[in-house]
């Protein structure tokens, strides 16, 4: 399981330097779903959601952490 942070609507995924790309595999992935919580809220954007990503898509869960993620978005 990898634990990313996403922009729910680009759809790119946040690194720690501030970087984004668009691959959940080159993509930062945080040690735990506390850790990517803080990162989101120092961070203070609009749009960000917690993706877990798991090796078949059907398991993955996706927290929206603002309010404009309340729908998620799949990669």
């Amino acid at each position: 399981m990898k634990i990313l942070v996403q922009d729910c609507k680009t759809l790119e995924f946040l690194n720690r330097d501030g970087t984004r790309t668009l691959s959940y595999h080159a993509a930062e992935d945080f040690y735990s779903t506390l850790a990517a919580l803080n990162f989101c809220q120092r961070r203070e954007e609009p749009n960000l959601q917690i993706l877990m990503k798991f090796s078949r898509d059907e398991f993955d869960v996706t927290l929206p952490v603002s309010a404009h993620c309340k729908e998620p978005a799949r990669p």
